[in-house]
């Protein structure tokens, strides 16, 4: 038994959140394909997955700000069963909110789900890594799957890291009562606040340039449709690796995010130019607080808020944050195949924030193909204003691309 790595405060926060009933903050990405399963090459494959990138088998010790990661942690879980899951939105998902528990068991876990159309959902705690390392996970369990050899990662850094290294302005933005995209419409007598959200996935293909620019004035767009005199924000998450001089792969968190306020006479060249110089500024270090390390003293109640909270933002048409817009990137198909399983697709599942009123995430699977995951809070909308809702962003997409034309290169902002 001995120390990894220290626990970063983003990590404190993602733990604190954590429920005997639920753990809202868990990476969920999910496969589809053709073929089957053959159980002892993934036992196989997973354990050799791991052996190669210690950083996916961790166990949470010790308490408050000298919590870290214990090297002698579980392998991760394999579940395998059949199930008729549609793999379109969250309704008849077998381990919907499941929790992990970091101290007691393992913090990655795949799902084999055997149907006609077999699917793979690979889920990790947030609190051990970050999107962008679990996708890295996943391409090592199918370079074992087929035999060839794996990457590997000995990288031991987290955000924390980085924002001791870099000195970056505070968030320039302005704190407003933030509209979300699609306000509640509830009686006043009735209890707004229902726990959890509703999701779905789709695709799109087309012209993809500045396709995160062209979703958040359509978003936008339709917030201010709602409440004409209302204030916008977005984050966007976003991948810190790039500024890491070492050539090591880091499966620990290294996430960081832009926020900014989006403006009606802004169009998707003004926010592509804007996200573009806010990248080359760093700016996505700005959303850390000063102190940060602090983080990793304050009790769990520090880092939670109430549904009281929640119900009284809903009720008053206001949220945290308009809307989150992750993309992981280009996503090659073939990287997540072995001999016996063939991916036709994939997605990831948003995290289920409340607060934010609209989280989507995105990436482009083999170039041709961008696969998206809307999720909007069940206090905001049910399955049917959320299809609505994706019926208009596809709608506005082609009107923009017949305006715009197809110049342009697209804003890859790695999320993490």
């Amino acid at each position: 038994m001995s120390k990894f790595r220290n626990l970063s405060p983003l990590e404190c926060s993602y733990l604190a959140n954590d429920s005997k009933q639920q753990s809202v903050f868990v990476n969920q990405f999910v496969l589809s394909g053709e073929g089957h399963f053959d159980l002892p090459k993934w036992r196989a494959a997973i354990i050799k997955a791991a052996d190669a990138n210690p950083g996916i088998k961790l166990k949470l010790k010790g308490f408050w700000g000298k919590r870290y990661w214990d090297s002698e942690g579980a392998y991760p879980g394999l579940h395998h069963y059949k199930s008729e899951w549609s793999a379109e939105n969250e309704q008849d998902l077998p381990f919907n909110g499941k929790p992990i528990n970091c101290r007691q068991g393992p913090c990655a876990e795949i799902h084999l789900l055997e149907s006609k159309y077999p699917k793979i959902v690979f889920r990790t705690h947030h609190a051990l890594c970050d999107g962008a390392a679990t996708l890295h996970w996943m391409q090592e369990v199918f370079r074992a799957l087929r035999n060839e050899p794996l990457k590997g990662s000995n990288g031991r850094k987290t955000e924390i890291d980085i924002v001791k290294v870099f000195s970056v302005a505070k968030n320039p933005i302005y704190p407003h009562p933030w509209i979300p995209v699609l306000a509640a419409n509830r009686n006043k007598n009735q209890t707004l606040f229902i726990e959890g959200a509703h999701w779905q996935t789709f695709s799109f293909q087309g012209d993809y340039s500045k396709i995160m620019s062209k979703i958040i004035v359509i978003l936008g767009k339709l917030a201010w449709h709602n409440n004409p005199e209302g204030h916008i924000s977005f984050r966007i998450p976003s991948d810190l690796r790039r500024l890491l001089e070492d050539q090591e792969v880091h499966l620990g968190n290294m996430t960081g995010a832009f926020d900014f306020e989006l403006f009606p006479d802004q169009n998707p060249d003004d926010i592509y130019k804007h996200l573009l110089n806010a990248k080359r500024k760093n700016n996505d270090l700005s959303v850390f607080p000063k102190n940060l390390s602090f983080a990793n003293w304050l009790p769990d109640f520090a880092f939670k808020t109430s549904n009281t909270y929640f119900e009284k933002q809903y009720r008053q048409g206001v949220c945290n944050i308009s809307a989150i817009i992750s993309y992981l990137g280009k996503v090659d198909l073939d990287l997540l195949s072995c001999a016996a399983f063939k991916a036709k697709h994939m997605f990831g599942i948003p995290l289920p924030l409340e607060g934010v009123s609209v989280s989507l995430g995105m990436m482009l699977l083999n170039e041709q193909e961008l696969s998206i995951c809307l999720s909007i809070p069940k206090s905001l909308a049910n399955h049917q204003q959320l299809n609505y809702l994706i019926v208009k962003i596809l709608s506005e997409l082609d009107d923009l691309n017949k305006t715009n034309g197809s110049s342009g290169d697209n804003l890859y902002l790695r999320s993490a």
